[in-house]
């Protein structure tokens, strides 16, 4: 979306605008989904998630099967969305926003 946008082809980035007006229902209904993030925090801290689990499952070493009861998966999501949320105000901070 973002290179459609920058793209200087005005085909690209009308057709990027208009995605845009539409999922944010400020220009007519849509069939986008309903589902799923909704704010542009939402969308990063998904991806800083990924990273921090990814970070953290290489410090832990090998982990189990997912289908195996692990009673410290609790306490592994919660240093995940520490991680990321700490990395998440760090970047609104540098650039401005917090």
């Amino acid at each position: 979306m973002e290179l459609q946008l920058d793209s200087g082809e005005p085909k690209a980035y009308l057709a990027a605008a208009k995605f845009i007006l539409q999922g944010t229902r400020l220009l007519g209904d849509t069939d986008l989904p309903k589902e799923g993030p909704t704010t542009p925090e939402d969308v990063i801290m998904k991806d800083l998630r990924c990273e921090a689990r990814q970070e953290l499952a290489a410090k832990e070493g090998p982990t189990k099967s997912r289908f195996e009861f692990d009673p410290f998966r609790a306490e592994i999501e919660d240093k995940v969305e520490a991680l990321a949320e700490s990395r998440l105000q760090k970047a609104m901070a540098e650039a401005g926003l917090a």
